[in-house]
């Protein structure tokens, strides 16, 4: 049951629909407890009519044995128009209670149907309890898990990031963050922002120091190949030769297949 067939069945028997569904079950509630009191009263009011039925029919039933055993009142009015009253009244009476039970029929029914909904409501409500749980379970997993990976992987890698920076560049990496992400973002007038706003040359220099600084950390026994398609292609001539030192540096310890399409960047 979605919000909007919710809303619409709160409008027909004009209940407010608010974000607050614990509020909307509460006001459900309430109607279902007037409908348990209307219908107490639908069988006060089945009693009553029974009642009056019986006593009108009785009342009849003297009265034509009354006259019958008392031929001389034929066509007097002796007690005659205070027995019609009464019997127009008993009438009356009967009619009200029946209108008033029709209404209560309808109120019931829209309780029955109001009872429904309560009961959809909190199969909805637990459903949602239930994947708020999952939710938030994962995320504290997640948080976890972020929190070991950083405080086990961050320092080798940033380490691994230094050494490597400096040798393609020829200067420290102070000025370097790497996150948990693994974005990395530098200092400028006293605030870090992300090298996606540096040169495409830096971006791809600062890119290679960071998958081999990875590399390092993850495999720190038996070290796997790396392929390197022409990585060099935005860099200028003094960024080349730095990341030529680069090759040279990681190839002591990885075998490493450089591709690339022009004897500059050989």
């Amino acid at each position: 049951m979605n919000q909007e067939m919710i809303k619409a069945f709160l409008d027909r028997f004009g209940m407010e629909y608010g974000n607050d569904a614990e509020a909307n079950l509460y006001s459900i509630k309430s109607k279902v407890e007037e409908y348990e009191g209307l219908k107490k009263g639908k069988a006060d009011y089945d009693s009553k009519i029974a009642e009056m039925k019986a006593t009108y029919n009785e009342a009849l039933v003297k009265l034509n044995k009354y006259v019958e055993a008392h031929p001389e009142l034929a066509g007097e009015d002796v007690n005659h128009n205070e027995i019609t009253t009464g019997i127009s009244e008993s009438q009356a009476n009967i009619a009200a209670y029946d209108r008033q039970l029709d209404e209560a029929m309808e109120k019931l029914d829209e309780q029955e149907e109001k009872k429904e909904t309560l009961a959809a409501m909190k199969e909805e409500m637990a459903e949602l309890k239930a994947h708020y749980e999952v939710v938030k379970k994962t995320s504290d997993y997640l948080r976890e898990a972020k929190e070991r990976f950083v405080a086990r992987f961050m320092s080798p890698i940033m380490t691994s990031f230094e050494k490597y920076y400096k040798i393609m560049v020829g200067s420290d990496a102070k000025d370097f963050l790497i996150d948990a992400n693994m974005d990395i973002s530098k200092k400028e007038e006293g605030e870090y922002h992300d090298i996606e706003a540096q040169s495409d040359g830096l971006a791809d220099m600062l890119g290679l120091c960071i998958r081999v600084a990875l590399l390092d950390t993850m495999y720190t026994k038996e070290k796997p190949f790396i392929v390197m398609d022409d990585p060099f292609s935005n860099m200028d001539e003094a960024k080349i030769n730095g990341g030529k030192k680069f090759l040279d540096e990681i190839s002591k310890e990885y075998q490493v297949i450089y591709l690339t399409c022009h004897k500059s960047r050989m």
